[in-house]
C-alpha cells in the first residue's frame, strides 16, 4: 500500500500560502529533510495546485486516510475505516506569527 505521513497544521487565522511554504521549507532544511515534498507546490501562480484534504479516499489503495494517534503501533494494512475525531480535541491552533518567526 501507499503509506505516507502528513503534518496538518491548524492556524488561528489565514496564512498566505507563499509565506507558509517558505516557513515549511526552512523547517524541513533545518530538520535535515530538504527533499521532502511540501504542498502546495505552486504558490506564485493565480491558481495553486490541488492538495488532498484529510480523510479522503486514497486512489491507490481505495482506503480512507485516517488520523493516527500512535504512530509506532500503526499498521498500514489494518486500521479503522472510521476516523477518530476525538483526536481533534487535542489540537492547539498555531498563531500565524509562527510563520514569520520561522523565516
Amino acid at each position: 500500500p501507499t503509506v505516507c505521513n502528513h503534518l496538518l497544521m491548524f492556524f488561528r487565522s489565514p496564512v498566505p500560502a507563499r509565506e507558509l511554504k517558505a516557513a515549511m521549507a526552512a523547517v524541513l532544511r533545518r530538520g535535515g529533510l530538504p527533499d521532502v515534498p511540501c504542498y502546495p507546490r505552486k504558490v506564485d501562480e493565480p491558481w495553486c495546485d490541488r492538495i488532498q484534504l484529510p480523510l479522503c479516499v486514497n486512489l491507490n489503495t481505495g482506503r480512507r486516510s485516517n488520523f493516527v494517534a500512535d504512530l509506532p503501533a500503526f499498521d498500514p494494512l489494518d486500521y479503522p475505516d472510521k476516523p477518530d475525531f476525538s483526536l481533534l480535541d487535542r489540537v492547539t491552533p498555531v498563531d500565524p506569527s509562527w510563520v514569520r518567526e520561522t523565516l
